[in-house]
């Protein structure tokens, strides 16, 4: 069974919060409150994160993905899937 990506959510308004944490579980991305035990982080474009491994920035019409290193295939995979699910419209 392959291991189930983590993704800490940052957001200050809590119906964008909400919107990425769906996204997230549309995903299959299993959603932690630590930032160290995430393998990613999630947020908007208006929100600034300092030292993420692997960083996920959805804005509208865009998606900018930045990785401190090499991330494990299964956080790749999740990457796509949040892609997959985007509605980029």
């Amino acid at each position: 069974m392959a291991k189930q990506s983590s993704a800490q959510i940052i957001s200050r308004q809590p119906l964008l919060r909400a919107g990425l944490a769906r996204l997230a579980n549309d995903a299959g991305i299993c959603i932690v409150e630590d930032r160290t035990s995430a393998d990613l982080v999630l947020h908007v474009s208006d929100q600034t994160v300092h030292r993420a491994n692997c960083e996920v920035v959805i804005g509208v019409g865009y998606l900018v993905i930045e990785c401190q290193g090499r991330p494990e295939p299964a956080v790749w995979e999740s990457i796509r899937e949040l892609i997959s699910h985007a509605d980029f419209e």
